[in-house]
């Protein structure tokens, strides 16, 4: 595979992360829980960055429902976490 066809795949992959967070469910859907790129929408990420913050336990993945094989994520942990996350605006105080 050439570079410019690896280039073409990769954006072509991040235009349709870009696009399913844009088109997720409002909250609410799933009760309380939530699907990946619902929280991508809450906290204005893509879903890549979803699974990062899974991978560094930052954000708790609960087991998904039947049929689904997203990770889900209860409505309530997110918007804290987004609330924590926007807390840690701007530059560090100097001690």
């Amino acid at each position: 595979m050439k570079l410019n066809q690896l280039k073409d795949l990769h954006e072509s992959s991040a235009s349709d992360e870009a696009s399913t967070v844009r088109k997720a469910p409002a909250p609410g859907d799933l009760g309380q829980y939530i699907s990946s790129a619902q929280a991508a929408k809450i906290l204005g990420v893509e879903m890549s960055r979803i699974r990062q913050l899974v991978a560094e336990k930052k954000l708790k993945s609960h087991n998904p429902t039947d049929g689904r094989r997203d990770h889900m994520f209860k409505e309530s942990e997110v918007r804290a976490f987004a609330e924590k996350e926007k807390d840690k605006g701007g530059r560090p105080t100097g001690s």
